[in-house]
Order: C-alpha cells, then sequence, then structure tokens
C-alpha cells in the first residue's frame, strides 16, 4: 500500500476514535446533567413537602402538633440551606401573632393550660433560634435576618447568642411585660440588634451582663423602659449603643465594672423622668458617652469611681431639674462638656480628686432665671447657686481640687 494511503487510513481512524470519545463525553455529561437536574428536581419537591408539613403543623390547634412543626421546620432549616432564610421566617412570623398576656387567676383552668401551652411553642422557637446562633452551634444559622418586630413577649433568653456579620435581630416595636430579657454574655461583631421604639414594662427584668460589644450597632432608640438595664460587667470597643430619643421612666440604668475602651453609648434626646443613671467602677478610655439634650427630672447620674483615661462626656444642651449628678474617682484625662446646659434645681458634685487631670467645661452653661453668686455652705465645700431663682437653686460642690473646671463668667470660684 501506498505510503500516503496509509497515512490516510491511519488519521481517519485516530479522527474516528477522537470523535467516538468526544461523543461518549457528550452523552456521559448530559446523562451527568440530566442525573442532577431530576435529583435537584427531586430534592427541591422533597423540601417543599416537608416545608407544607411543618407550616401545617405549626397551624394546627394541638399544642403538641406546633411543637413538632417548630422543631420539623429547624430540622428543614438546617438542611435546605438555600431557602433557610425563609424557614427562618416562617418561626419568627410565629412569634409576632398577637399573644394574649398572662390570663388572671380567675380565667378558667382550659383558658390557663391553653395559655401555657402556646407560650411553651413560643418559648420552644426561641430556644431553638439561640441554639443555632451560639459558638457551639453544629449548624450555624449566623448570616440571616430575625424579625421579631411588634411582638409580645412575656421572656426572651438569647443569653450566650454571637450576632456576626451580616446577621440582625429586631425586636422593633415589641413589648415585654413580664419575666426575663436575657441577653447575658452576648458577643456583637459586626452584626446588628434593634430594639428601636420597643417597651420594657416594669415587671421585665433585662440584662445584658458580660457582654462584650465589638463591633455593630446596638440600637434602643426611642424606646420606653419602666424597668431595669444592667449592663454590668459589659466591654465596649468599636460598637455603638444608641438610645437616641428613648423614655427611661421610674428605671434604673446600670453599667458596673464595665471597660468602655472606644465606640459611642448615645441617650442624646431622651426623656428621663425619675430614674437613676449608675456607673460605678467603669473604665472609661476612648469612649464617647453622650447626654446631649437630655431632659432629666428627679433622677440621679452616679459616676463613682470612674477611671476616666480618655474619652467624653457630654451634656450638652441637656436640662437638669430637680436631681443630682456626682462624679468621683480618679479622673486622669478626656473631658466633661456641660456646653449650653441648663440647672434648675439640680446638684451637680466632684469628689476626691475627680477633676485633677479632666476638663470640665462648663463657661456656655447656665443657670436658670438669675445670676451666679457664691455662697459657703459649710467649710471644705464650695456651693454655687444663684439668686432671685423661683424654688430650690441648683447647687455645685467641689470636694477636692478643682483644677481643670471652666466655668461660666461671673461664677466666682472659692479661694
Amino acid at each position: 500500500m501506498p505510503l500516503a494511503s496509509a497515512a490516510g487510513v491511519v488519521l481517519g481512524a485516530i479522527i474516528a476514535a477522537v470523535v467516538s470519545f468526544l461523543t461518549a463525553r457528550y452523552n456521559q455529561e448530559r446523562q451527568r446533567i440530566l442525573f442532577e437536574t431530576t435529583l435537584s428536581h427531586e430534592q427541591r419537591r422533597f423540601f417543599n413537602e416537608r416545608f407544607s408539613t411543618a407550616s401545617s403543623q405549626l397551624g394546627n390547634e394541638q399544642a403538641a402538633v406546633r411543637l413538632a412543626g417548630v422543631h420539623a421546620m429547624a430540622g428543614l432549616a438546617d438542611d435546605w440551606e438555600e431557602q433557610r432564610q425563609t424557614c427562618i421566617e416562617v418561626l419568627c412570623a410565629y412569634l409576632r401573632i398577637p399573644y394574649a398576656p398572662k390570663p388572671d387567676t380567675d380565667t378558667p383552668l382550659f383558658g390557663r393550660l391553653e395559655w401555657q401551652q402556646n407560650r411553651e411553642v413560643r418559648r420552644t422557637i426561641v430556644r431553638v433560634i439561640r441554639s443555632h446562633l451560639t459558638e457551639e452551634a453544629s449548624i450555624s444559622w449566623q448570616g440571616h435576618s430575625f424579625d421579631f418586630s411588634g411582638g409580645l413577649f412575656d421572656g426572651v433568653d438569647l443569653s450566650g447568642i454571637s450576632v456576626l456579620s451580616g446577621t440582625q435581630l429586631t425586636f422593633r416595636g415589641a413589648i415585654f411585660y413580664s419575666g426575663a430579657l436575657d441577653c447575658r454574655r452576648i458577643r456583637l461583631d459586626g452584626g446588628g440588634v434593634s430594639f428601636a421604639g420597643c417597651r420594657i414594662g416594669n415587671g421585665t427584668k433585662t440584662a445584658f451582663s458580660h457582654s462584650q460589644f465589638i463591633d455593630g450597632v446596638l440600637d434602643f432608640s426611642r424606646m420606653e423602659c419602666h424597668s431595669r438595664l444592667n449592663f454590668e460587667g459589659v466591654k465596649l470597643s468599636q460598637c455603638v449603643i444608641d438610645f437616641r430619643n428613648a423614655r427611661f421612666e421610674t428605671c434604673e440604668v446600670t453599667f458596673v465594672e464595665a471597660e468602655l475602651l472606644g465606640g459611642e453609648i448615645d441617650f442624646s434626646h431622651s426623656k428621663v423622668p425619675n430614674a437613676r443613671f449608675r456607673f460605678h467602677r467603669v473604665m472609661l478610655a476612648g469612649a464617647a458617652l453622650s447626654f446631649d439634650g437630655v431632659s432629666f427630672s428627679y433622677v440621679e447620674l452616679q459616676f463613682h469611681r470612674l477611671e476616666f483615661l480618655s474619652g467624653l462626656i457630654t451634656f450638652r444642651c441637656a436640662q437638669l431639674d430637680d436631681g443630682r449628678a456626682v462624679f468621683s474617682g480618679g479622673f486622669i484625662g478626656g473631658r466633661i462638656d456641660f456646653g449650653s446646659a441648663e440647672f434648675a434645681g439640680a446638684d451637680v458634685l466632684f469628689m476626691g480628686d475627680s477633676c485633677v487631670g479632666t476638663e470640665v467645661d462648663m463657661r456656655t452653661s447656665f443657670m436658670k432665671g438669675g445670676k451666679f453668686t457664691r455662697e459657703r455652705v459649710k467649710p471644705g465645700v464650695r456651693s454655687y447657686g444663684q439668686e432671685e431663682f423661683q424654688g430650690r437653686p441648683p447647687r455645685f460642690q467641689f470636694d477636692g481640687p478643682t483644677t481643670g473646671i471652666l466655668l461660666p463668667e461671673g461664677f466666682n470660684k472659692a479661694p
């Protein structure tokens, strides 16, 4: 056979083999795609059936069936990552359903049992969500949104959860009327938690003690509080705690043994009738604490044993009526600004060495309705009041060095 003919035969055989191989690969790929499409379709159908079943269970009249629906929906959220947010929204929606407060003791037994059963379903939902937001969660629900807006709660346990980047917990407009709002030892690092516009009744114990606020926003703006807010032992880095335009009435806000190393706590433009703020044994180093524009009435502000290294505390344009603010501790740096603050019947006391290294600027503050005069109250105590004031005049006491205190013009400092 001629050499050229042999080469042609070999080349044709090679081409045929390549075509056959490519055809086989194509058919194999088609089969794989078809199989995956079919599997995906079957999985989706299976998940949809599970979703429908769990949703039906959540709407059942029997509490035991609803409890089964809670766990079924949570299990589906674990397995169906593509629609995890949808499953979470269903669980959160159950908690937003109108919920009757605890019945009175004279309510028939059946009514009380029905309420207790419904409460157990609701608390189970909260426990399930909490378990998926802790560091020990086998399947994490971080990066999702949890909307409890407008819900009525008689206790919420979120202790020990982490709120990381992309995670948002929202209790906007919710009402906490009893029980405990337990947010102890939470870790806020890049996410957000909102209680904006919520109402915390006097039967609710609220605790954020020993939590770490590293980055993100904890929003209490426009809230109404009639209970105690406990922030004992918290650590604040670059986070913002927002209390703007809130109302604190017959309540107590406590920061004891806290470390405020950065970020901001903002109470500006809040209404504070008859409340107490306690900042005891707090380290303030680089953080900003704002009471700008706050209206204080019958309020006690306690800054006891404060370790003030740097940072800023402001009372700009605040109104202090019939209450007192006490500053004591080691004030090494930083600044306290009372710019344009108005004092009417309030006591401001600086005790011990509270103003040795900190600038306290009161140059633009003013007393309501009179002039500044110096009045000796007792030996060792300097008091500054005013004449022609209706009612008890405001009083300032400096029990110790007054270095760094900048007073208004005409405000005669005792020798």
